[in-house]
């Protein structure tokens, strides 16, 4: 009878923690895809991509991509009826909770950062927000990673951090960039992938007026709805790498005096 209780508890603390890793979507610190059709009652389909708080690491990112065979939902235009790519908008933002953010952005050309911080206490209330976002995309999902709503949703992403189409791509007025923080899905029919940057804002920048973000990352948006992260930061080689290489240097050239000897 004992032996029957333990496995019985044993059982029992498993399904407990499936059940737990299935409702653990759309947490603090995960990157969230948000593809919309603007319009009233429309609608708003979130993608978790996971985790991606090593990204707040500048040099440590690695090309990472998102597509069907590794878990990963997918959204697609079937997700949006009668609509074609031109009416549709994306965006990426991670909440990292304690007013750290990653969040998209223009593509950076010309090398002056397009993205900065509006206001002096800002992220406070634009992580109440992204909070607020992310608990009704939990509910939505059930654990699947993947939420539809309406962008009418008075705790969607439209709704709320893009003010309800007054302030579309400024991540509840958080950052500039305006909708160059988002892309129109347009050139999906055409050249088959988007280009956007992902900004890295730490606690100590994200609640300073005028504070920049870090450009950490390329992200692109495919047709077929997969996505993949690719870093623009270069990974310094260590100063092990150097001192080796500075060691086999000399060696080169005590060699070279004594064979001229």
């Amino acid at each position: 009878m004992k032996k029957k209780l333990l496995v019985f508890a044993a059982v029992f603390m498993l399904v407990l923690s499936f059940a737990g890793q299935a409702m653990a979507d759309f947490a603090v610190g995960d990157l969230i895809e948000v593809v919309y059709q603007s319009g009233a009652g429309n609608p708003e389909v979130a993608i978790d991509l996971g985790n991606m708080t090593a990204l707040t690491t500048p040099g440590a990112v690695t090309d990472t991509t998102f597509s069907t065979g590794t878990g990963f939902n997918q959204w697609s235009l079937s997700n949006f009826p009668g609509a074609t790519y031109s009416n549709l908008n994306v965006a990426y933002f991670m909440y990292g909770g304690s007013g750290v953010f990653l969040l998209s952005g223009a593509v950076d050309s010309t090398g002056t950062n397009p993205q900065t911080i509006m206001g002096n206490g800002k992220a406070n209330s634009a992580g109440g927000a992204m909070s607020s976002v992310l608990s009704l995309y939990a509910g939505l999902s059930g654990g699947s990673g993947m939420a539809t709503t309406t962008i009418s949703n008075l705790d969607s992403y439209y709704y709320l951090l893009d003010k309800n189409g007054t302030g579309v791509g400024s991540f509840a007025s958080l950052v500039n960039g305006g909708t160059n923080n988002e892309a129109n899905l347009a050139p999906l029919a055409t050249t088959g992938y988007v280009d956007q940057y992902l900004y890295y804002y730490p606690q100590s920048a994200s609640n300073v007026k005028n504070s920049q973000g870090v450009e950490i990352a390329d992200i692109r948006t495919f047709a077929n709805g997969s996505v993949e992260i690719i870093p623009l930061v270069t990974t310094p080689l260590p100063a092990a790498f150097w001192l080796l290489g500075s060691g086999l240097v000399g060696l080169v050239g005590i060699r070279r005096r004594r064979i001229a000897a």
